[in-house]
């Protein structure tokens, strides 16, 4: 019986992987090759159980192979196990930067997953402690210039794009008409600093003014950066009226 086919057979009855035992054959001849005596003395056993009769058989393989080869006649058995060992090794090698390269692409993913996880955690708790904080809507009076009626204030956006947001309600409570109002929106840190701002002019589109009860409604987004995770910030808004700009006079005779 061949060498090939005692590997086949040991392969069947121990339920091992064909390939597999033919790569380690092919390594162990290497290695037995390697260390032989030149004069000719041979270890009597391999570590898979085979006789010198095997290794006899195993030669004589070997020596087919290169009297075709040297004939350029295409061979007609399996490659030698010098060959076997290469592609072995060749594949072996793949096979495990290939596992590894999985493995960590794995846990960069995980990773990732769990920093997103913690941010989206952060950013709904930052989102309901505003709203536990900021009871809406507010009414705030301003003597001679009118009321300001908040209707939403919130901390809004997705991750990476946090931003304040207030809709408000400008309304002309004075006596008499009025040009609008110029409302200012920040939001501070908790040292009391002012990070953002924005200011949003209330005018009539016509130039008219606002007569008593009028109003005009609007809207501010401002991004928040990290602020929103610093314990302590807060917003604030500020109305004064809009001058009323007078035409340059005529010169007289003209």
């Amino acid at each position: 019986m061949s060498v090939l086919a005692r590997i086949s057979n040991r392969a069947k009855t121990r339920g091992d992987d064909y390939q597999t035992l033919l790569a380690l054959y092919a390594l162990e001849r290497f290695l037995h090759r390697l260390g032989r005596d030149p004069k000719g003395a041979r270890d009597s056993e391999s570590g898979f159980g085979l006789s010198e009769k095997d290794h006899r058989s195993a030669r004589s393989l070997e020596r087919s192979w290169e009297d075709m080869r040297r004939r350029r006649r295409p061979p007609l058995m399996l490659p030698s196990p010098r060959r076997t060992l290469f592609l072995s090794l060749v594949l072996g090698a793949s096979t495990v930067a290939c596992a590894g390269s999985r493995e960590q692409e794995r846990r960069e993913i995980q990773e990732l997953g769990e920093r997103h996880d913690r941010a989206q955690s952060e950013f709904l708790a930052s989102q309901a402690e505003f709203l536990a904080r900021n009871a809406m809507p507010v009414r705030l009076d301003y003597p001679g210039i009118g009321t300001l009626v908040i209707h939403e204030a919130e901390l809004g956006g997705r991750l990476g794009l946090e931003h304040f947001h207030t809709l408000f309600t400008w309304v002309n409570t004075t006596s008499g008409t009025t040009n609008g109002a110029r409302v200012r929106v920040v939001i501070r840190n908790a040292r009391g600093d002012i990070e953002r701002e924005q200011r949003v002019d209330l005018r009539s589109l016509l130039g008219a003014g606002f007569c008593p009860d009028s109003s005009y409604t609007s809207f501010v987004d401002l991004p928040t950066g990290d602020l929103h995770l610093q314990p302590g910030w807060d917003w604030r808004v500020e109305v004064e009226p809009i001058p009323i700009v007078l035409a340059p006079a005529t010169a007289a005779g003209t």
